[in-house]
C-alpha cells in the first residue's frame, strides 16, 4: 500500500470515527483530510462511495418514522442543489474548488464552535424555508459532501420527535448520496484510483463507526464535537492561505 493510499484510508477510517461517535461529520472530516493527498474531485466521489450504504441502512432502520408529508420539499431541494454542486465539482478549477471548500469548512466550524460558546438557542425555522435549505445542503453535498449542516439545523428546530429526526434526516442524506453518485457516474468522476480507495476503505471504516458508537457511551459528546470543529477550523485555514 502507497503512503497515499495509506493516507486516504487513515482519513476516511478517522472520518467513520466521528460519524460513529457524534452521528454525523463523516463528510466534513473526510473532505478536510483527502485533499491532502488527493484532489477534490477524487475525495468527493470516494466519500459518497462509503456514505451512500451507510445512509441506506440507517433509513432501513428508522424508515417507519419518516414522513412524506413534512419532507417533501426537503427532498425535492435535495434533488434540485446536488446535481448542480456536482457539475461544479467536474468543471470548476481544482484550487477555486480548494478556496470553496476552506470557506465553507471555516464557516460550518466557527457557527459550531459559537453555538458550543453561547450555549444552546431554541428556535424554530419555517416549514417552506425546508426547500432553499435543502437545495444549498444539496449544492455543498454534490461539490463537496458537506450538505449536512443545513439539513440538520432545519430538522433540529421542528417540534419532532427523536426517531422522527433520525429518519428524515436518513431520507434527504439517502436520496442526496443516492443523486450525487449518478450524476459523478456521468460525468465520469469514478475513476479506478477512486474505486481502489474506496474497496480499501470500506472494511475499516465499517469498523470504525462500530467502535465510535461504543465510545459515544462513554466520553462527553459536547467535547469531543468542539474538538473536531476546532481541527475542521485550522484545516479550512489551511486550504484558504496555502491551497
Amino acid at each position: 500500500m502507497s503512503p497515499l493510499l495509506l493516507w486516504c484510508v487513515v482519513a476516511v477510517t478517522l472520518a467513520g470515527f466521528v460519524q460513529g461517535t457524534l452521528g454525523f461529520g463523516f463528510g466534513m472530516v473526510a473532505m478536510a483530510l483527502l485533499p491532502f493527498a488527493i484532489a477534490v474531485k477524487e475525495a468527493s466521489p470516494v466519500v459518497v462511495l462509503l456514505t451512500l450504504p451507510a445512509v441506506i441502512i440507517v433509513f432501513c432502520v428508522h424508515w417507519r418514522h419518516c414522513s412524506l408529508r413534512d419532507g417533501w420539499l426537503l427532498v425535492l431541494g435535495t434533488c434540485v442543489g446536488t446535481p448542480l454542486g456536482v457539475y461544479l465539482l467536474a468543471i470548476a478549477p481544482e484550487t477555486l474548488l480548494l478556496r470553496l471548500l476552506g470557506i465553507i469548512l471555516f464557516l460550518f466550524a466557527a457557527q459550531e464552535l459559537w453555538s458550543a460558546w453561547r450555549g444552546k438557542t431554541k428556535f424554530r425555522l419555517k416549514r417552506w424555508s425546508g426547500f432553499p435549505i435543502a437545495a444549498f445542503g444539496g449544492a455543498l453535498g454534490g461539490a463537496f459532501n458537506c450538505g449536512g449542516p443545513p439539513v440538520v439545523a432545519y430538522v433540529y428546530s421542528q417540534s419532532w420527535s427523536k426517531e422522527k429526526i433520525v429518519a428524515m434526516l436518513q431520507l434527504v442524506f439517502t436520496v442526496g448520496a443516492a443523486l450525487r453518485m449518478a450524476s459523478m457516474i456521468h460525468e465520469g468522476l469514478f475513476t479506478p484510483h477512486v474505486l481502489k480507495i474506496g474497496i480499501w476503505s470500506a472494511v475499516p471504516v465499517f469498523f470504525a463507526l462500530l467502535l465510535g458508537t461504543r465510545v459515544m457511551k462513554k466520553l462527553s459528546t459536547a467535547r469531543l464535537r468542539t474538538v473536531v470543529f476546532v481541527f475542521i477550523g485550522i484545516i479550512a485555514i489551511k486550504f484558504l492561505l496555502g491551497g
